[in-house]
């Protein structure tokens, strides 16, 4: 029972932080990051190796389940990569959004993907705002760097190709953290 909780406060761990830095390098850079998606899809795999192997206590036929939220993940995944080819998505966003299906597993894809829809529409409304902060980020570290003297790095300003895209990743984080995480509250 201890094994079980540690395990999965650590995977909860390693999506929030994840998540986080998914959500940071896509509203100031517009680029996710495949270190995250890589450690959320190995993280993913060692959760449901121990499982499998019975080193954390689960219901039975849990490595059913398992299996079961891989064809629901082909299909986002395949979706999302026509949506790619027609640029009406980001690579990253389908890789992020592929992954995290297999986090909230069969049972939960479909909230998971209308949780993500929602959040994608808030967040296109939101857009002229959340443009202004990656200029503001910029303008706060120039003022630390010149006020302690440091050599803090500033991201780059949005160019108007990407500053007209809208950062994805945020929803697609909403939709995860409230998919798998808000629950566990």
């Amino acid at each position: 029972m201890a094994a079980s909780l540690c395990i999965q406060w650590a995977a909860n761990v390693l999506l929030i932080l994840c998540l986080s830095w998914c959500v940071v390098s896509d509203l100031l850079l517009r680029k996710i990051p495949n270190r995250a998606v890589l450690a959320l899809l190995f993280g993913w795999l060692a959760v449901g190796g121990l499982v499998t192997a019975g080193v954390v206590a689960a219901p039975p036929h849990l490595s059913v389940a398992l299996l079961q939220a891989l064809p629901g993940t082909g299909i986002v995944f395949l979706l999302g990569f026509l949506l790619f080819l027609t640029g009406r998505l980001g690579a990253g966003d389908v890789k992020l959004m592929s992954v995290l299906c297999l986090w909230v597993g069969y049972g939960h894809q479909l909230s998971f993907i209308m949780m993500t829809a929602i959040a994608g529409g808030v967040l296109a409304l939101a857009l002229p705002l959340l443009n202004s902060i990656p200029a503001a980020v910029a303008l706060l570290i120039n003022r630390i760097n010149h006020q302690l003297r440091t050599q803090i790095a500033t991201p780059p300003v949005l160019s108007s190709d990407l500053s007209q895209g809208i950062p994805y990743g945020i929803a697609i984080a909403f939709g995860a953290a409230y998919t798998l995480i808000w629950p566990l509250f």
